[in-house]
Parts: C-alpha cells; sequence; structure tokens
C-alpha cells in the first residue's frame, strides 16, 4: 500500500513544463522588491540596471503603461517612449538562498508585469542560473536546473507556443491588464525524504529582445516582485501520527521545548536532520512530556524532528527554524 502511494506520489511531483504552483501546507511572503529610486531597490536582491538602457525604473508614463502596480514604480523598457529597435538586454537580481533559512528546501518567485509588444516577434522572457553564472537556462525548462530539483511549478507564464522572434519562447502581445506570474523551484520534498544539496543561490535575468522595425509600442513593465516559500511540513503522512507535538517557540535562537502529548509515556527515540537529511541530533529514552532542544552547533535554518518508539515506527514528526 505505502509503495503504491509512494509511487503516485513521485508521479505527481515529477516536474514538467505545465506544473501548477504547488502551497503544500501554505505559501509565506518573505520579501518583496521595492522598486522607490531613493532607496536600495528589493532589499537583499540585487537589481541591477546600471550597465543597461532600455530597462529603466521610474514612474511610467505611456498610453499603455500609464502606472504602476505599486505606484510611483516599477521597472519597465523605457518610461517614457517606446522600446527601442534592435535591442537585448536584461536586468538581474540575485537571491542568496543559502543565507536565508526559509528558502532552503523552496522558494517561489512572483511579479505583476503588463507587456505591449509585437505578437510572436519582440517580447520578454527570463533566464536563470543556479550555479553563479556559468550557465543559463530559460525559466520553462526546468530539467536544465540540475539534479538537485525535485518540484518545478509555474503559474501564468509562457509556453512552447510562445516563440519570439530570436528563437526564445517569451511573453509577446498585449496582456489583459496586470499578470500575476509565479514561478516555484522545490528541492526537499518530505514524502520523498531525499537528500539533495540545495543551490546557494539563485540568479535570475529578465531579457527583453526587438526586431529592427520601430510599431511605437510600450514593452514591458514589471512590479510587485515577491519572494514566497512553500511551509512544505508533512505534505503527506507516510507514517500514523500517534503523538501530537509542538515546538515553543519557533523559530527560535537559543533553545526551544519540544511539547509531546503521549498519555502512556512510553520510552522514544528523537532525531534531528537538516535539510540535507544529515542527523544532527539524537536523544534516545524520552518518557517525559517536554524535551528541550537546544540549538548547539545547529546553524540557521530549516530542521525536521521525528520520534520513534521502540518498534522503530515514526509516531510523531514536525520541524522548526532556528534563527
Amino acid at each position: 500500500m505505502k509503495k503504491a502511494l509512494l509511487s503516485c506520489l513521485l508521479a505527481l511531483f515529477s516536474f514538467g513544463l505545465w506544473s501548477q504552483i504547488i502551497p503544500f501546507k501554505g505559501i509565506i511572503e518573505m520579501d518583496q522588491c521595492n522598486l522607490d529610486v531613493d532607496e536600495e531597490p528589493c532589499g537583499f536582491i540585487q537589481l541591477d540596471t546600471m550597465d543597461f538602457d532600455l530597462w529603466q525604473i521610474g514612474t511610467p508614463m505611456k498610453p499603455f503603461f500609464d502606472s504602476a502596480y505599486n505606484p510611483p514604480n516599477a521597472i519597465l523598457t523605457d518610461t517614457l517612449f517606446p522600446y527601442d529597435t534592435s535591442r537585448l538586454e536584461y536586468f538581474e537580481f540575485n537571491v542568496p538562498i543559502a543565507e536565508h533559512p526559509y528558502y532552503q528546501g523552496c522558494i517561489i518567485v512572483g511579479f505583476k508585469h503588463k507587456f505591449e509588444t509585437d505578437t510572436l516577434v519582440d517580447g520578454g522572457y527570463i533566464e536563470a542560473s543556479f550555479d553563479g553564472g556559468v550557465s543559463w537556462h530559460n525559466v520553462i525548462f526546468p530539467e536544465d536546473s540540475g539534479e538537485w530539483l525535485e518540484y518545478f511549478g509555474t503559474e501564468n507564464m509562457y509556453n512552447l507556443g510562445d516563440t519570439l522572434a530570436n528563437g526564445t519562447h517569451g511573453f509577446s502581445g498585449t496582456s489583459d491588464g496586470w499578470v500575476h506570474s509565479r514561478i516555484q523551484w522545490v528541492w526537499q520534498l518530505p514524502v520523498v525524504r531525499s537528500v539533495q544539496i540545495p543551490p546557494d543561490t539563485l540568479r535570475l535575468r529578465f531579457f527583453f529582445m526587438s526586431d529592427s522595425i520601430q510599431t511605437n509600442k510600450d514593452g514591458w513593465m514589471i512590479d510587485d516582485i515577491r519572494l514566497e516559500f512553500a511551509d512544505l511540513g508533512s505534505a503527506v503522512n507516510d507514517y500514523d501520527q500517534q503523538i501530537k507535538t509542538q515546538v515553543i517557540p519557533n523559530p527560535f535562537s537559543d533553545k526551544a521545548a519540544l511539547i509531546l502529548e503521549q498519555p502512556n509515556n512510553q520510552p522514544l527515540m528523537l532525531f534531528i536532520t537538516d535539510t540535507n537529511g544529515r542527523v544532527v541530533h539524537v536523544r534516545k529514552d524520552i518518557r517525559e512530556n517536554q524535551v528541550v532542544i537546544n540549538q548547539y552547533d545547529m546553524s540557521a535554518g530549516i530542521y525536521f524532528y521525528r520520534l520513534e518508539n521502540k518498534s522503530g515506527k515514526t509516531v510523531g514528526a514536525g520541524k522548526f527554524i532556528v534563527e
């Protein structure tokens, strides 16, 4: 029965071009891109437009691009004039995944955008790199991301039928107002319980390309860039949960209490693992209803715990975050 269930889950979580965003236990927003030109844009996201003159951060004042999603500013292909001809330029931002514990397992990049271009000729597309910029690939081809990727999903993205003049796939034509697009990468599915090495940094490049014919259209405008993660939790229980557990406080930086509701006071063994599946702490013969978890040598990040009875059966599990 469990083997059949696992096979179904593996089929469900195998990524493909048109896989959907999976919320698991829920989508949690962590950061929002600030496009106020008087401040450092996007916080830890490094938005680089210094070397390019097509992409501009400012107040849109064009026929179709008449306002930002969150006024006053957006990033767009010129704030005043139609996009220029014969261009292929991008802006880039970096997400240091390894420095932010919440993203160690899943990350979702979302943004609002409008576009007005020559259909299937001029347009915009997104490339991703997970190896420091050594290699890049169009985000709709997740198989090029690396062996660490366990699931990939998109929402309101372009597909194989949306081919631009340079042969790549991207957004083109005229959008129906603001579009909310999202991209999800997952590298630590709890049900599969595989050991994957997560990427260190996600780098994204938003490209815009145009041919040699001027048609006086507005181009591509992007705003409200948000970083989210899906609470992986235990997406599917492959064990019989018999003991209710809770970690208080969660997150914590020094120590926390693992509260167990076990009326029989049966002897239990506690295992704590990191997001790579490495066991970082083991405690035997637990009989009390409260266990102190000390930070010890655990660096900031997400950790999973499970409780086994004397038969080796998992009777409780959960996760906590060390800040």
